[in-house]
């Protein structure tokens, strides 16, 4: 069903895919982005400043954060 609705959105050229596509090329984006999509494992390895950076984009909902 991911495969499908992935291919559904791609056909419809939807303008914010369009828009990810271009932030992705920014490193901090990709830094924090890429290990979601690919599935991985990326407890701890992020940049406090990265995730603020890709939140503030509205990439990713604001993370619950320990103080």
């Amino acid at each position: 069903m991911i495969e499908e609705a992935k291919e559904h959105l791609i056909l419809r050229r939807e303008t914010h895919l369009d828009q990810l596509a271009d932030k992705l090329k920014d490193e901090r984006v990709r830094r924090i982005i890429e290990p979601i999509l690919m599935g991985e494992d990326y407890e701890g390895m992020l940049r406090a400043e990265d995730i603020e950076y890709v939140e503030d984009l509205g990439l990713i909902e604001p993370v619950q954060r320990a103080y």
